[in-house]
């Protein structure tokens, strides 16, 4: 299903050579079938359903609610339409005019996870925006999947604590850790 997800990531993923996408799709399938990793987060009760609207990078996206927003919800809901999500607990290299080794991995990893169009499911922390207005969030793939946590364990992104947003710190830096150990992603070709 992984493998299926990444033929529909979408333009990064097209834009990588064969071997680039090679690479990446194994070590998705290493990560995923090491076993020695800890159980990723389970989706939290409260986590809002929301849609796909693009991926700009490895740990930015834009998103919209998947229903109407209604009494009770969220705060940051409204604010989607406003602006992009930020992925909490990572950070992915850089793509674009200050681009990074491993930045077009980085963003095929995370279209492969939420393709445009797809339901993710989101949850904030300690701190609903950040200094540039963007929303943070953790977000769940719809079959459950911790995005962070894969994007992390296949070597993709970094993991990072930014104020008191750090519910899931010490999952996603033992799953660097081990990509890390592993020479999975960027720590086989960036450094």
């Amino acid at each position: 299903m992984l493998v299926a997800g990444l033929l529909l990531g979408g333009a990064a993923w097209l834009a990588l050579d064969d071997g680039a996408r090679g690479r990446f799709a194994a070590l998705l399938r290493e990560a995923n079938a090491g076993g020695e990793s800890e159980a990723p987060a389970e989706r939290p009760e409260g986590a809002v359903p929301l849609r796909v609207h693009s991926v700009h990078d490895g740990d930015t996206l834009r998103l919209r609610p998947a229903g109407g927003i209604g009494p009770g919800e969220p705060g940051w809901l409204a604010d989607l339409d406003a602006g992009r999500v930020r992925l909490i607990g990572i950070d992915a290299p850089e793509v674009g005019e200050r681009a990074e080794c491993y930045g077009a991995e980085a963003t095929a990893a995370l279209r492969a996870l939420a393709p445009e169009g797809s339901t993710v499911w989101g949850v904030s922390d300690a701190e609903e925006h950040d200094r540039y207005g963007r929303v943070l969030l953790y977000l769940w793939t719809d079959d459950g999947r911790f995005i962070q946590a894969e994007l992390a364990s296949a070597g993709a992104v970094e993991a990072l604590v930014v104020g008191g947003n750090d519910a899931h710190a010490e999952l996603l830096a033992s799953l660097e850790e081990q990509a890390r150990d592993a020479g999975r992603g960027q720590w086989s070709v960036c450094r």
